[in-house]
Order: structure tokens, then sequence, then C-alpha cells
């Protein structure tokens, strides 16, 4: 590990641009985007402390030690769907649903610190894990029969109703009254948070304020 930071000490980034035939620009601002268009190559120079090229994918890993444990209660929706909920010590009404990439569920580093932030605010926090994720996903005879993202959209559709109207979840249901609510995705989340917004449309729940798609 030791080598590898040491071979990638002065490891430094390029990137070429070209200039694009027949580019007009109106302001000043765009006309230094023109001009720094028009340099064949630039060499960016990091910041000493973030000499190393993989620090974005490190840091995670080492932030992940340092987070705070979250306890998820866990529950299953329609006997297909693992969802985890977090509530904080002091609940304000509000609830954030968390979209996972491939892969990811309530344990992925990005997951927890997102949750992590949004309980010291005082927001419930819900992690939709897609069919067969999470870490008590129920066992799918046919994983490939689900990978079908209006099936997926229809699961978030599902548990954010759970939240705010019909109880779906086997074993229990919520009883807290939430006014406000948003949705964050996450890469394969990301997709599902805009086709959710899309398809759905006025029938979206009238206490969810906003979607937030972040993709890798």
């Amino acid at each position: 590990f030791v080598t590898y930071l040491i071979r990638n000490m002065y490891r430094r980034y390029s990137y070429s641009t070209r200039a694009q035939a027949g580019l007009k620009t109106y302001g000043s601002r765009a006309q230094k985007i023109a001009t720094l268009a028009n340099l064949d190559k630039r060499v960016y120079q990091p910041h000493r402390l973030l000499w190393n090229a993989d620090h974005l994918t490190i840091g995670p890993i080492l932030l992940g030690k340092i987070l705070p444990e979250i306890k998820f209660e866990k529950h299953i929706l329609k006997a297909k769907v693992a969802v985890d909920v977090a509530h904080p010590k002091s609940s304000r009404g509000r609830v954030a649903f968390l979209l996972p990439g491939v892969g990811g569920n309530a344990s992925a580093t990005y997951v927890r610190a997102t949750a992590a932030s949004l309980l010291e605010l005082g927001w419930t926090v819900v992690v939709i894990n897609s069919r067969g994720l999470g870490e008590h996903a129920p066992h799918l005879n046919n994983p490939l029969s689900c990978v079908d993202v209006n099936t997926l959209v229809d699961d978030v559709r599902d548990v954010i109703n759970t939240f705010f109207g019909t109880k779906y979840f086997d074993g229990g249901s919520t009883t807290e009254v939430y006014t406000h609510g948003v949705v964050v995705g996450f890469s394969l989340g990301a997709l599902l948070t805009a086709k959710y917004f899309g398809r759905e449309g006025k029938n979206v729940p009238q206490e969810i304020c906003t979607g937030v798609s972040i993709s890798g």
C-alpha cells in the first residue's frame, strides 16, 4: 500500500481540448471559456494535499471506518424488496428516501455518510434496495426477471406510498406522520429517481418536495 502511494505521489493529470469550429460566444465568461478551449493542452497541478491520483477512491474507504454506526430497522416490501429504515433522535416529520447504486445497500459508505448527515438534521432515512440487493433481501428464484426499470420504479413508488398512504410492510407499518419528503438516488438509483418523477408525475405524493439524482 505504501509503495503504491509513493509510486503515485507525483502523478499529474492532463486533458486536451480543441476549439469548436464556428463557436460563438456572448459575454466575458463565455469568452474566457472559449479562450481555454483554444488551448491544445493544459496540465492540471493538484494541491499538495491531493497529490494521489486515487484519493477519491481511498478516501471513502478510510471514511467508512470512522462513520457512526447506524441502526436500521429491516423491513420487507411485498416479500420482494428489502428496505432499511433509520429514525433520528428527534423527528421533525421529514423522511428521505435513498436509492443506492448497483451492489450498494445501507452498509455502503456513501449511503451511510448521507444517512448520518440526514439523521443529524432530524430526517428519517429510508434506504430502498433494488430487488435482490440488500443484506436481508428475499431470495429470488429468477433475479433476471426483475431487471426491468418499470418494475424497480414500481417498488420505489410502493415504498414511498408506505410512508404517505397504504401500508405495505410485512409484519409492521409506519405510524408517524410525515409532512416533507425527498428522494435521493445514486447511479442506478439516480436513474430510478428520474424515472419515478417522470412516470408518476402528478401521482407523486404532495409531501415529496424534491428529487436528487447523483450519478458517478
